[in-house]
């Protein structure tokens, strides 16, 4: 049984490390970068380990300098809660200096990664509380 609240754990961690570098690279490119509207172009499956079978979106857009930029966005855990439709536009938000860096305006998915580090850290002190401090 302790195993698998390790295996939790360890997965729950790495869920909220993820959540949190997206969020902050969501807010700081909404703060800082600049603003584009894009197109889905295609969906691909992503291929990372825990959301392999998710459908991340190309997308194309071109940047204040008329620089085309053809790429898939940063994104979250819970990507497949998008669905982003072929030929269909979004607002992007990307960094000036490097526009291959980009993500899709989505309070969707901003607002379910935000409710899965609150879960994540809400079972990491549930975890600490009461399989950790038993054993000090």
């Amino acid at each position: 049984m302790a195993v698998a609240y390790i295996f939790l754990a360890v997965l729950f961690i790495y869920t909220a490390v993820h959540s949190i570098r997206f969020l902050k690279t969501y807010y700081t490119l909404q703060k800082k970068g600049e603003r584009a509207i894009g197109t889905i172009t295609n969906n691909t499956l992503s291929g990372k380990f825990f959301i392999r079978n998710a459908l991340v979106p190309t997308i194309i857009f071109y940047t204040g300098g008329n620089r085309k930029i053809v790429g898939r966005p940063r994104h979250s855990l819970q990507i497949e809660l998008s669905f982003y439709r072929h030929g269909s536009e979004h607002l992007i938000y990307y960094k000036p200096d490097d526009p291959a860096l980009f993500v899709v305006s989505n309070s969707g998915e901003v607002l379910a990664t935000i409710a899965m580090l609150c879960v994540a850290i809400g079972y990491l002190g549930w975890f600490g509380i009461t399989q950790l401090v038993p054993m000090l």
